[in-house]
Protein backbone atom coordinates (compact mmCIF):
# COMPACT_ATOMS: atom_id res chain seq x y z
CA UNK A 1 0.00 0.00 0.00
CA UNK A 2 0.84 3.16 -0.84
CA UNK A 3 0.03 6.38 0.91
CA UNK A 4 -0.48 9.46 -0.79
CA UNK A 5 -1.65 11.75 1.54
CA UNK A 6 -3.30 14.63 -0.08
CA UNK A 7 -4.78 17.66 2.27
CA UNK A 8 -7.03 20.57 1.74
CA UNK A 9 -10.48 21.77 0.83
CA UNK A 10 -12.08 19.38 3.54
CA UNK A 11 -10.75 16.23 1.66
CA UNK A 12 -11.93 17.20 -1.79
CA UNK A 13 -8.71 16.86 -3.96
CA UNK A 14 -7.99 13.52 -2.33
CA UNK A 15 -11.74 12.12 -3.31
CA UNK A 16 -11.19 13.94 -6.68
CA UNK A 17 -8.05 12.10 -7.40
CA UNK A 18 -9.34 8.57 -6.18
CA UNK A 19 -11.84 8.84 -8.59
CA UNK A 20 -10.09 9.86 -11.17
CA UNK A 21 -7.67 6.67 -10.70
CA UNK A 22 -7.87 4.19 -13.61
CA UNK A 23 -9.33 0.75 -13.01
CA UNK A 24 -6.27 -1.74 -12.32
CA UNK A 25 -3.02 -1.43 -10.24
CA UNK A 26 -2.82 0.52 -8.00
CA UNK A 27 -6.18 0.27 -6.68
CA UNK A 28 -7.56 3.34 -5.26
CA UNK A 29 -8.16 3.43 -1.29
CA UNK A 30 -9.49 6.11 0.31
CA UNK A 31 -9.88 6.83 3.75
CA UNK A 32 -12.75 9.19 4.60
CA UNK A 33 -13.03 11.68 7.68
CA UNK A 34 -15.45 13.75 8.87
CA UNK A 35 -15.04 16.50 6.35
CA UNK A 36 -16.26 14.09 3.35
CA UNK A 37 -19.64 13.53 5.77
CA UNK A 38 -20.35 16.98 5.95
CA UNK A 39 -18.73 18.25 2.66
CA UNK A 40 -22.45 17.79 0.70
CA UNK A 41 -24.03 20.32 3.01
CA UNK A 42 -21.54 22.77 3.38
CA UNK A 43 -20.31 22.59 -0.53
CA UNK A 44 -22.72 23.83 -3.71
CA UNK A 45 -21.60 21.81 -6.49
CA UNK A 46 -19.65 19.36 -4.90
CA UNK A 47 -17.80 17.72 -7.81
CA UNK A 48 -18.52 14.12 -7.29
CA UNK A 49 -21.60 12.42 -4.86
CA UNK A 50 -20.10 11.53 -1.64
CA UNK A 51 -22.37 9.40 -0.11
CA UNK A 52 -22.42 6.98 -3.78
CA UNK A 53 -18.97 7.10 -5.17
CA UNK A 54 -17.14 5.08 -2.56
CA UNK A 55 -17.90 1.75 -1.07
CA UNK A 56 -17.36 1.35 3.10
CA UNK A 57 -15.32 -1.38 4.15
CA UNK A 58 -14.82 -0.76 7.35
CA UNK A 59 -14.11 1.83 10.83
CA UNK A 60 -10.67 2.13 11.14
CA UNK A 61 -10.29 4.86 13.58
CA UNK A 62 -12.26 6.83 16.34
CA UNK A 63 -11.65 10.84 17.10
CA UNK A 64 -11.63 12.00 20.22
CA UNK A 65 -11.34 15.95 20.55
CA UNK A 66 -10.44 17.91 23.50
CA UNK A 67 -11.23 21.07 24.95
CA UNK A 68 -7.92 22.99 26.18
CA UNK A 69 -7.30 26.61 26.82
CA UNK A 70 -3.88 28.43 27.53
CA UNK A 71 -2.70 28.70 30.91
CA UNK A 72 -2.54 32.30 30.61
CA UNK A 73 -7.04 31.97 30.54
CA UNK A 74 -7.93 32.37 33.82
CA UNK A 75 -10.30 29.60 34.02
CA UNK A 76 -10.75 26.14 35.44
CA UNK A 77 -13.52 24.17 34.21
CA UNK A 78 -15.67 25.14 31.16
CA UNK A 79 -18.44 27.13 33.51
CA UNK A 80 -15.62 29.11 33.95
CA UNK A 81 -14.99 29.87 30.11
CA UNK A 82 -18.05 30.27 29.48
CA UNK A 83 -18.75 32.78 31.61
CA UNK A 84 -15.78 34.73 31.05
CA UNK A 85 -16.84 34.53 26.94
CA UNK A 86 -19.98 36.02 28.29
CA UNK A 87 -18.56 38.82 29.73
CA UNK A 88 -16.00 39.38 27.20
CA UNK A 89 -18.72 39.16 23.59
CA UNK A 90 -16.45 38.60 20.62
CA UNK A 91 -13.05 38.47 22.44
CA UNK A 92 -11.93 34.59 22.65
CA UNK A 93 -11.42 32.85 19.44
CA UNK A 94 -11.07 29.17 19.04
CA UNK A 95 -9.13 27.32 16.07
CA UNK A 96 -9.46 24.66 13.91
CA UNK A 97 -8.14 22.73 10.91
CA UNK A 98 -10.47 23.97 8.23
CA UNK A 99 -14.54 24.50 8.10
CA UNK A 100 -16.52 21.56 8.00
CA UNK A 101 -13.74 19.63 10.06
CA UNK A 102 -14.97 17.50 13.96
CA UNK A 103 -12.66 20.45 15.91
CA UNK A 104 -14.80 23.33 13.66
CA UNK A 105 -18.20 21.41 14.06
CA UNK A 106 -17.49 20.72 17.33
CA UNK A 107 -16.67 24.25 18.52
CA UNK A 108 -19.71 25.60 16.63
CA UNK A 109 -21.90 22.89 18.81
CA UNK A 110 -20.12 24.34 21.62
CA UNK A 111 -20.81 27.95 21.23
CA UNK A 112 -24.64 27.20 20.38
CA UNK A 113 -24.99 25.22 23.47
CA UNK A 114 -23.17 27.90 25.80
CA UNK A 115 -25.44 30.73 24.48
CA UNK A 116 -28.71 28.65 25.44
CA UNK A 117 -27.71 28.07 29.11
Amino acid sequence: MVVDNRGGAGGQHCCRRSLRKPAGRPYPVHRRNGPNAVNPSLIKNLPYDSQSAFAPITLTATNNLLLAVPLSLPVKSVKELIELARSKPGQLRYGSPGTGSSPHLAGELFKALAAST
